[in-house]
Parts: structure tokens; sequence; C-alpha cells
């Protein structure tokens, strides 16, 4: 039996893997984990300590400057926009972690789910016996997403690593919230782009040129406006070039060079076969019934989905990327060597140059 307890950005979970005959036992010490944990100020300290080596660390890394810049950017002070410091690390007190736990971890913000060899009754008595002792107590969690910013005009903003063998290249927009109506289209849109190792943006930057090891795009679909993203490291001395490259296949998204029909199957399939091997364990069906009932969706969201995608056209993959995957709205971050990079890149013409310190304020010229 393994017990795991988590909080993520937006939600938090306790939950485990074990055979039916030890249901129960495991039941009670899950909750002995949530109703009684202590929160000793060692095991706080040992975190503590552990998070600020990694955020040192992570200092001198380009991809985890671009990381921690590009939200800033792109969503302002907003929540997607705010990056934990080392300020913040620091701050953290025993109390928060108790206190935000007791605000929080209470039956009104929980909905339970059971996958396996039980039948609904015998999961639903286990789960109210062990459930019995929980306070009925406290307040649901509510929290309303503000919508992301107006994007601004196309920039690239440079982080100055001087000395970095590679630069590290993000571009960044802002989506609208999961599971919307265009959901599905967006998906095959970022697929041909960049969500296969065969896209668009690794076909070119990786295969046709060489300037990178791996370059793709991705999409964090969240409960307010997640981000899209498309990034990699590539050679220093062909940092400009990977800017151009980059930005001609988003271009070419919005309808420069339209979708083939093999690129549009290969998106479908992917899209679409991928949904079955989800359902082949207990863990990954979990998942997606949780998804279905947190988000209110109608219980056929995912067959639903599988007839958008199905049913998408070239045409609507170009209007889908310039809605969503504008390349005139675009922020791009690049860090790396400035004295190597920044004259390039500003010779490059794609958008205008800033220079940004670590932490993403401005420069002065």
């Amino acid at each position: 039996t393994g017990i795991n307890l988590g909080v993520g950005t937006e939600s938090g979970t306790a939950g485990f893997s074990a055979l039916v005959s030890n249901f129960d036992k495991s039941m009670d010490l899950m909750m002995d984990m949530m109703l009684h944990s202590t929160y000793p100020a060692a095991a706080l300290e040992r975190l503590r300590t552990q998070s600020l080596s990694a955020y040192t660390r992570g200092q001198d890394n380009v991809t985890v400057i671009a990381g921690q810049v590009a939200p800033k950017l792109v969503y302002g002070d907003q929540p997607y926009g705010r990056v934990v410091n080392d300020a913040d690390i620091r701050s953290v007190t025993r109390d928060d972690v108790a206190n935000l736990a007791k605000q929080v971890f209470v039956p009104v913000n929980a909905t339970v789910y059971v996958v396996g060899d039980m039948t609904r009754a015998q999961a639903k008595s286990a789960v109210e016996r062990a459930f019995q002792s929980w306070p009925k107590s406290g307040q649901k969690v509510v929290f309303t997403y503000p919508a992301a910013p107006t994007p601004e005009p196309t920039t690239i903003y440079v982080v100055d690593m001087p000395s970095k063998p590679q630069s590290y290249l993000r571009l960044a927009r802002a989506l609208p919230p999961a599971y919307g109506p265009d959901m599905a289209r967006i998906d095959v849109a970022n697929y041909v782009l960049g969500g296969g190792l065969q896209s668009r943006l690794s076909a070119n930057i990786r295969e046709a040129h060489g300037y990178s090891y791996g370059f793709n795009s991705g999409l964090s679909w969240s409960k307010g406006p997640g981000p899209f993203t498309a990034a990699g490291s590539v050679t220093r001395e062909k940092t400009d070039s990977s800017v151009i490259e980059a930005m001609k296949e988003l271009r070419g998204m919005t309808g420069a060079r339209p979708v083939s029909a093999e690129e549009l199957q290969a998106a479908k399939n992917a899209l679409t076969q991928s949904l079955p091997v989800r359902l082949q364990s207990n863990a990954s069906v979990s998942g997606i019934v949780s998804r279905i009932v947190d988000e209110n969706l109608q219980k056929d969201w995912w067959t639903r989905y599988i007839a958008t995608v199905n049913a998408t056209t070239p045409a609507d993959v170009a209007e889908t990327a310039k809605k969503y995957l504008d390349p005139d709205h675009t922020v791009i971050v690049v860090v790396g060597d400035g004295a190597k990079i920044m004259a390039p890149l500003k010779a490059a013409g794609v958008a205008p140059v800033v220079q940004l310190d670590k932490s993403g304020k401005k420069i002065p010229n």
C-alpha cells in the first residue's frame, strides 16, 4: 500500500493504492495522516533547506530562469504570474502550514473516488466508516480566477546569463480556461505546431537546422487562463535564427502554411487514440472521472471531445491559431549570454528587444 498526500496549484489530493483486502486499513491510515498530522517544525526546516538549495541551483539554470520570468510577463501580478522566490520559502512558518491545512482540508471541500473491484455499496460503507470521525466544519474554498491581461504586442525579452553555451527560448501566451468550447481545436493546433516528435517546431529547429536537441510546445490547461508555451534550449550562436524559425512556424499555423491532411490526421490519431490508454489503470480512471465531476462536465464530455477533434478541418486550425496562438501578441523570453545574442536578436528584426534581470525587471538601456 502506498499512501500519498499532495497539494498542487489548484487542488490537493490524498489517496492510496491497495489490495481490496487492505482497503479498510489503508483508509484508516490515510485519515489518520489527514486528521492528526502535527507538521513538525524540524520537518519544515528540512524541506525549507532542500527548497532553498534547489532555488539557488536554479538561479544558474537558463531553463529555470525562463520559467520564472515568462509567467510574470504574460500574467503580471495575477496568480499564474506569481513565482515562488527565496524570500517566500524563508517566510513560511509551521503555523502557516497547519492553519492552511485546517482551513482547506475539511469535508465540504472533498470528493471521494473509489476505483477497483468493489461494489458501490461496499465502497460507500467503507468510506462512511472511515470518514465518520472527520469533523463536519469549515467552509468551501471558492476562488474566481481573473481573466488574463490583454496581451501586449510581441516583444523579445532577454535575460543575460554570461558565458552560457546555450540559450533557452520560451514563447508564451495565455489560454482560455480548460474544458471550454475551443479546447479540442486548440489541442489539435498545438499538436501540429509542437506537440509531437515530428511536429513543425521539432521538424524545423531540431531536424532541419540542428539548432536544438528538442523544441516543442505545450498547453497547461487549468481552471483559469493557463499558459501555452513553445520552448527549448538552442545553440547560442543560432539564438536569433531559432527565434526567426519558431515565429515562422507560429505564424504558419494561422494560415500562412496551411495544415496538411497528413499533419491533421496525425494530430487526430494522437489525441483520440491515447484516451483508451488512460483507462487502463485505476489511478488514470480516477483522474478522468474526477475531472468530469470537479469541472461539472456532462458525462459524455470526452465522447463529444473526440467528435470535435475528428471533425476539425485545416480552416478550423488556422482560425483557432489566429485567435489563441497569435504571433503578433506573444511573449518571447530568451535567456543566455547577452554579449553574444543581444545584437543578433536586434538585427533579426522579429520584434523589439528588451533586457530584463533574473527577476523580470527591466534593465534601463
